[in-house]
């Protein structure tokens, strides 16, 4: 076991930790052949601001790990901070050490500066980093996943016709988006959503471009709806090829007959069409509902932890 000693990130350790990032995403790649061939994005912002440390064997850099910049109320009443997937990396040989320390490292910086919670996302098929959050007290929280937009083959739903949304089907979305925040509200998942939405906010999000939605119809009234957006939650999900899924729903009545899957079918054939081969989701790992049914056509290719860290030790420092 060699020596460890951890610094704050500083211009002069960009460059490593870059290629650092760039490998262990080639890792993942490994495990996943649809990610995309593209580099994670630079580093010189954390190291600029001094958001990030660096674990060392001599001059040899063996990992480092960076953050957001706080922000209040960040999952609840604490402030908080996240490290994203490309804002860390560590070398194979002794990697849960190496993210012990740092983590450590880390942490104390954090509860010196009152940031409670603290956030990471890791690459789904890294066991080791993933294993060493968990015993640094670490829960799962989000999961980003991709596929590509290759058919299903759902089965057909009879009487059910899928389109994109216009501007009258607002209302209807909104109704049904409003549900599932309802649903996001109850056991198990307790998401704390106050808000509510409105046909207006579902129209300018649409006329915007921010949105798209597609629906499928019973009757010529919308039953379900999958909402979709160019941008997502990790640099994967912004890349040329792929779309991203950030919201779905079904109402009570119509579950159990396919009707999600055949539209998800019917999405991929609308993105395929339009040239895009690959697309993605994230969803909350403690949503049951949602963790079946992403987890039947998709593959995880990120998961992030989150640890609130007791506020009673900010009387003992």
């Amino acid at each position: 076991m060699f020596a460890i000693h951890t610094i704050i990130l500083s211009p002069a350790h960009v460059t490593q930790a870059e290629e650092l990032a760039a490998f262990c995403y080639a890792l993942e790649r490994l495990q996943n052949p649809l990610l995309p061939d593209v580099r994670p994005p630079g580093l010189a912002a954390y190291a600029a601001e001094q958001r990030g440390v660096v674990a060392l064997s001599g001059e040899t850099m063996l990992g480092f790990m960076c953050w957001e910049k706080p922000r209040d109320s960040f999952f609840g009443n604490c402030r908080g901070s996240w490290t994203p997937v490309h804002a860390h990396g560590a070398v194979v040989d002794n990697r849960a050490a190496v993210y012990d320390y740092l983590y450590q490292h880390m942490a104390n910086l954090h509860v010196a500066e009152r940031i409670m919670t603290h956030a990471v996302t890791l690459y789904a098929h890294d066991l080791v980093a993933s294993g060493m959050f968990f015993q640094n007290g670490f829960g799962m929280r989000c999961i980003d996943a991709i596929r590509s937009t290759e058919p299903i083959d759902a089965e057909e739903c009879e009487g059910i016709i899928f389109r994109q949304a216009e501007a009258g089907d607002a209302a209807a979305i909104a109704d049904m988006n409003n549900a599932l925040i309802d649903h996001l509200n109850e056991s198990p998942i307790f998401m704390a959503y106050y808000y509510t939405f409105t046909p207006g906010d579902i129209a300018k999000g649409i006329s915007d471009g921010k949105y798209r939605y597609t629906l499928a119809t019973r009757d010529q009234k919308p039953i379900a709806y999958l909402r979709m957006q160019e941008s997502g939650e990790t640099f994967v999900a912004d890349h040329a090829s792929m779309w991203n899924i950030s919201g779905a729903f079904t109402i009570a009545d119509e579950r159990g007959r396919g009707v999600s899957t055949a539209l998800l079918d019917w999405t991929l054939a609308l993105l395929r069409a339009e040239g895009y081969a690959l697309c993605g989701v994230d969803s909350e790992s403690f949503n049951p509902t949602a963790r079946r049914f992403w987890g039947k056509h998709f593959t995880s290719y990120t998961y992030s932890l989150v640890r609130r860290i007791d506020e009673r030790i900010l009387a003992l420092q």
